[in-house]
């Protein structure tokens, strides 16, 4: 089905929405974190229905990836950074000190 897929999409024609979901369900049955994310963003790119952009955003933020690059991105010393711009003497972004 994914050949298929591709083809049609190599050939600039929009896949049917039925042969993204039978991909998304094997991905689904499967538990492939990767596959999933893929067929939500081929479903969100041609079909883009509200359900669609949750199920892509769920899938994205429950990656191993994301999980991986929030854990990095939580150890980043933000509050010595939010400090630092309220230090006195600091433009502020109207220009005012």
């Amino acid at each position: 089905m994914n050949d298929y897929v591709d083809s049609q999409i190599k050939a600039g024609k929009t896949p049917k929405e039925r042969s993204l979901k039978t991909i998304m369900a094997t991905c689904l049955a499967m538990k492939d974190q990767t596959c999933e994310t893929h067929a939500f963003e081929r479903l969100v790119l041609y079909y883009p229905k509200g359900d669609y952009w949750a199920n892509l955003i769920n899938s994205l933020f429950t990656s191993d990836d994301y999980k991986v690059g929030f854990a990095a991105l939580a150890a980043l010393p933000f509050g010595r950074r939010r400090q630092r711009a309220e230090e006195p003497g600091r433009l502020h972004r109207d220009g005012a000190a």
